[in-house]
C-alpha cells in the first residue's frame, strides 16, 4: 500500500517538474519574443524620430535660406536735393554743400554724368578707358572728402545710354566701361548711385541684371539702383510688369521711378498722376522718386508737393 502511494507521489511529483520546466520555458520564450518586439518597435521609433528630425531640419534650413534670399538691407531713404558737382575748383562745390546743410538738408543728390554721357567729374579710368569726359576739375575723391566734413549722403546720379546700341557686342563692351566707372564712384566713397537707364526694355532685363552684379563685384561699398524705364512700366500686361520688377528688386540694391519724363506742359499734376498710378510698386518695393529740379525754385517747390500728397518722402531731385 505504502509502495503504491509512493508510486503515485513520485508520478506526481514528475509532472509538477514537467509542468514547472514547460511553463519556465513558455515564459522564456515570451520574454524573449517580448524584447524582440520592443527592439524591433524601438528600432521603428527611433527611425521614424530621426526622420522626422531631419525633415525638420531641412525644412528649417530651407526656411533660412529662403529668408537669406529674399532678406535685402534696406538702403537709406533720402531727401536727395539737386547739387552739381560740375565746378573749375573744388571750393564752389564745397560751398555748395554748405549751403544744402544750412537748410538743415544732409542728403544730396549728385549728377556724375550728362545726359549724354560724358563725365561731370576728373577721372583717371576714364582717362585711361577714353570715356567722354566734360571739362571739370573736381574729382570724386575731392567730393566724399567735403561729404564726409559736413556729414553729407551721396547719391549719384548716372545716365546709362548704352541699351540704345542694338549691337550686343558693342552694347557689352558699353556696359563693361560704364561699370568700371560706377565702381569708381562707390569706391571712392559715394553711398550709393542710381542709374537712369531710359532706352532698357524687357529683353535687357538679364543683361541690365549682370551689369549691375559687375559693378558691384568692382566695388567695395555703397548701393547701386536702377529706374525702371517708362517702355517697361507702360507694358499692357500689368502681370508682366509685376514680374519684371519683382525680378529686378530680387537682385538690386532699390529701384526708383524716373517723373521727370511726365508730360507737364499742362502742370505738374502730371507727375503726381504718375506717381498715384505706380502706387502700389513704390510702397510694395521701397522705390525711390525722381524728381525734376524743374525752371526754378517755385517750380520744384510745386514739383515736392505732388509727391508728398501721394504719402511719399524718398525723394531724389534730379536735372529738369
Amino acid at each position: 500500500m505504502n509502495d503504491k502511494n509512493r508510486h503515485n507521489r513520485y508520478r506526481k511529483s514528475i509532472y509538477r517538474r514537467r509542468n514547472i520546466g514547460t511553463i519556465v520555458i513558455i515564459s522564456i520564450v515570451c520574454i524573449a519574443v517580448m524584447l524582440t518586439a520592443f527592439l524591433v518597435i524601438g528600432n521603428l521609433l527611433h527611425k521614424q524620430s530621426e526622420s522626422r528630425n531631419e525633415q525638420q531640419t531641412n525644412e528649417s534650413e530651407q526656411s533660412q535660406d529662403s529668408n537669406n534670399v529674399n532678406e535685402k538691407i534696406p538702403v537709406k531713404n533720402i531727401n536727395g536735393q539737386l547739387v552739381f558737382l560740375e565746378a573749375q575748383e573744388s571750393d564752389v562745390f564745397a560751398d555748395r554743400l554748405y549751403a544744402l546743410t544750412e537748410k538743415q538738408c544732409y542728403e544730396a543728390s549728385i549728377p556724375l554724368n550728362a545726359k549724354d554721357g560724358s563725365l561731370l567729374f576728373k577721372s583717371s579710368v576714364a582717362d585711361k578707358i577714353g570715356y567722354p569726359t566734360k571739362n571739370a576739375n573736381v574729382t570724386l575723391e575731392d567730393a566724399v572728402s567735403v561729404a564726409t566734413e559736413y556729414n553729407v549722403y551721396l547719391s549719384g546720379i548716372f545716365y546709362v545710354n548704352a541699351f540704345a546700341e542694338n549691337d550686343q557686342y558693342l552694347r557689352a563692351v558699353e556696359l563693361s566701361r560704364t561699370a568700371a566707372i560706377i565702381a569708381e564712384a562707390l569706391n571712392a566713397g559715394f553711398d550709393d548711385v542710381i542709374l537712369i537707364a531710359p532706352d532698357m526694355m524687357e529683353a535687357h532685363v538679364d543683361e541690365a541684371i549682370r551689369f549691375i552684379e559687375d559693378i558691384k563685384a568692382l566695388s567695395k561699398t555703397g548701393n547701386v539702383g536702377l529706374t525702371v524705364s517708362d517702355s517697361i512700366l507702360m507694358l499692357e500686361n500689368t502681370r508682366q510688369v509685376s514680374e519684371i520688377i519683382s525680378q529686378l528688386d530680387s537682385k538690386i540694391d532699390f529701384l526708383a521711378i524716373d517723373t521727370s519724363t511726365a508730360d507737364i506742359l499742362n502742370g505738374y499734376t502730371a507727375i503726381g498722376d504718375k506717381i498715384s498710378s505706380l502706387q502700389l510698386y513704390l510702397h510694395l518695393y521701397k522705390m525711390r522718386v525722381l524728381l525734376p529740379c524743374g525752371e526754378n525754385a517755385m517750380a520744384l517747390n510745386s514739383i515736392i508737393a505732388e509727391a508728398e500728397k501721394n504719402g511719399i518722402k524718398n525723394i531724389q531731385i534730379i536735372p529738369y
